[in-house]
């Protein structure tokens, strides 16, 4: 069960062509790992069809009505509708798909309902700045249905032996803390005039790059995203001595919850150390057992995005997990007990 919700802001690209944007591509093996659902489709019928010429270039929007031909993982139902765009021909009647479905918390509110979150057109995929590209976590970018399929597959069947932490030890949205660097052609297809990010999986091959991250200098936002990224290599000693080692980071978040009226001439707050929070817990939840922190808030909830598009500190008491106002902060309910073990939430959908 998780959480604590240690929330930040990241900028993702959208499926629509950005320009002057971070744009972050999504890796086969990292689909395969962490998306539920993975269904080999075929479609029966495509409506709503617009299309457009974006710089160059050719961009479409529709709705797919699609039948299940083989599911490869999860569960899905034998018809799935859903909308999509990107740079490339949605196809028509009989058009091959590669599908992976998840709860999408980009809405608001967020579905709980699967619904598919990517989709790759296995006829003719897109190969630059969209949804829908099928790239490696190594860069490259898979442009035959065959090669997008056999590396799916292969995927899937790594994914059993790929050592993950046990699903209450996992953080919530990896897809936030687990990227690097676009590398190879990625790169080139997702450059809009600033950075551009692949999302990984948590192999091997990677530990070194979170690693570096870590120990280089960071804030507030960062150090949580690379602890975060960390957390999945908590069985590698030298990943737990770094871990430790931010037990004493010295960010800290100070949050005011009274402001100065006339009946509070003082204004008062709180003061947090979010990232010695994370990293306790990150040890805790991995059956270390870390010195007790002096300073420890854990009442802190997190950074959340509201509706308005506002960003709200909150409070909540981590045994009930209802909302806590600054008094109870100050002095808490007697049921607000620390959790024996809690994992964060890298992000939010600011």
């Amino acid at each position: 069960m998780r959480l604590l919700g240690m929330l930040i802001c990241v900028l993702f690209c959208c499926t629509r062509p950005a320009y002057g944007s971070i744009n972050t591509g999504y890796s086969l093996e990292w689909l395969c790992t962490f998306r539920p659902t993975v269904v080999h489709v075929e479609v029966v019928s495509v409506a709503d069809l617009e299309t457009k010429d974006i710089r160059s270039r050719h961009w479409e929007r529709g709705k797919l009505v699609c039948k299940t031909l083989e599911t490869l993982k999860g569960k899905a139902d034998e018809r799935i509708t859903f909308s999509t765009d990107a740079c490339t021909h949605l196809g028509q009647s009989g058009t091959k798909y590669l599908l992976f479905l998840d709860q999408d918390e980009s809405r608001w509110p967020p579905s709980k309902e699967p619904t598919v979150v990517y989709a790759i057109n296995l006829d003719q995929p897109a190969t630059e700045l969209s949804s829908g590209v099928a790239y490696t976590k190594a860069g490259a970018i898979l442009r035959t249905s065959k090669d997008i399929l056999d590396l799916a597959k292969e995927s899937l069947a790594a994914n059993a032996k790929r050592h993950l932490p046990p699903p209450q030890q996992q953080v919530d949205h990896p897809e936030r803390a687990l990227h690097i660097d676009a590398p190879g052609a990625a790169e080139q297809a997702l450059w809009a005039g600033s950075a551009t990010l692949l999302v990984v999986p948590p192999d091997p091959e990677f530990k070194a790059i979170f690693l570096k991250a870590f120990r280089s200098p960071h804030g507030l936002d960062d150090g949580i995203i690379s602890l975060c990224a960390l957390s999945f290599y908590l069985d590698d000693p030298e990943v737990v001595a770094a871990v430790k080692s931010a037990l004493s980071d010295a960010n800290k978040l100070t949050v005011s919850l009274r402001a100065q009226t006339p009946e509070h001439p003082k204004a008062e707050g709180i003061t947090c150390y979010p990232i010695r929070q994370l990293a306790y817990e990150l040890l805790v939840a991995a059956g270390q057992k870390p010195d007790e922190l002096k300073q420890f808030c854990p009442y802190f909830h997190g950074i959340i995005s509201t509706p308005s598009g506002g960003v709200s500190t909150q409070f909540r008491d981590p045994k009930t997990g209802h909302t806590l106002s600054f008094d109870e902060v100050k002095t808490p309910p007697a049921t607000a007990t620390r959790p024996a073990a809690t994992l964060p939430n890298p992000s939010s959908r600011l």
